[in-house]
């Protein structure tokens, strides 16, 4: 027997409980890891579910293959900034597509995130320091969308509306970042 996601649920249940809410992994995780992950800690606490949701992400590709450590076709930070790309551009490009979804990696879309983030950075400076009030419409549609599986690649534009939305003040605008 292999006992190589012990780990996991020794350190699952240390810091997160016995039960928890969210788990996270790559689709590839599924039939072994997560599946050995569940049976160990179902086992030691005698409580289920072990996770309540589970989100199993698609693989990231490029040239035609899947990122991978193992084959030493991945991205590191120090490769980032070296192109001036922040790592959180990284981040805001793999938030444009549902973590379900199969995403094709090549530094021009990666640019391109980068350059939409910078605009949201200047025009959230640019809102001033006053807070206002929530709009309700749009923090139920953005939770909606969030609440739909994750569905961030429809949450997102939202927050492009908001901002260009000139009926809506600064200070109301401010708010949503709060």
């Amino acid at each position: 027997m292999h006992y190589g996601h012990i780990e996991c649920s020794a350190m699952s249940m240390n810091f997160l409980g016995e039960q928890f809410d969210i788990h996270t992994g790559g689709i590839d995780l599924i039939p072994i890891h997560h599946t050995n992950e569940i049976a160990q800690s179902e086992c030691a606490s005698d409580k289920k579910p072990f996770v309540k949701f589970w989100m199993h992400s698609e693989f990231v590709d490029t040239g035609g293959e899947k990122m991978a450590k193992s084959t030493g076709n991945f991205l590191q930070i120090k490769s980032l900034k070296g192109k001036n790309i922040s790592p959180i551009a990284y981040r805001f490009w793999l938030l444009m597509a549902n973590y379900r979804t199969k995403v094709n990696f090549n530094w021009e879309v990666l640019e391109g995130a980068e350059i939409a983030l910078k605009r949201l950075y200047k025009l959230y400076l640019g809102l001033g320091d006053k807070v206002g009030k929530v709009n309700l419409v749009y923090q139920n549609k953005f939770r909606e969308f969030l609440e739909d599986d994750l569905d961030t690649p429809r949450a997102l534009p939202l927050l492009w509306d908001i901002i260009k939305n000139e009926s809506i003040s600064p200070a109301d605008k401010s708010r949503l970042f709060y």
